[in-house]
C-alpha cells in the first residue's frame, strides 16, 4: 500500500508542466501522509500496553557517527557487488540460451 505514495521524477515533471509548482510540491508530502492514513484505515493495528515498549539503547550499545557511516558504506558496496554479479549472471544465461537456440534455429 505504501507504493501509492511513491512519485517518480518524470511524473513530477509532467505535473509541473500542467499545474503551478506550488501545488505540486505541496501535494507530494500530502500524498505520503494520505497513503499512511489509507494504509492504517485498511489494515488497522491494535497494540496492547504490554507490547508498546520504546527501546532506548544503552551507552555501550550506541555506535559513533563514523562507524555507522562506514558500516552503511560497506553494506551498500556489498549490495552493489551482489547486484552486479546477478546482472552478469543474467546476461551470461541469456547469451547461453541465445547460443543454444541459435544451433536449432538459424537467425537467432
Amino acid at each position: 500500500l505504501m507504493s501509492m505514495s511513491s512519485i517518480s521524477g518524470s511524473i513530477i515533471g509532467s505535473y509541473l508542466t500542467m499545474v503551478p509548482s506550488t501545488y505540486v510540491f505541496t501535494a507530494i508530502p500530502l500524498n505520503c501522509l494520505n497513503a499512511l492514513l489509507i494504509a492504517n484505515m485498511l489494515n488497522p493495528v491494535d497494540v496492547s500496553k504490554e507490547d508498546d515498549i520504546i527501546y532506548v539503547p544503552s551507552k555501550a550499545e550506541k555506535k559513533d557517527f563514523f562507524s555507522t557511516i562506514s558500516n552503511s558504506m560497506l553494506v551498500g558496496m556489498n549490495m552493489v557487488i551482489v547486484i552486479l554479479a546477478m546482472v552478469i549472471g543474467y546476461v551470461a544465461l541469456t547469451a547461453a540460451l541465445n547460443g543454444v537456440l541459435g544451433l536449432f534455429m538459424h537467425g537467432l
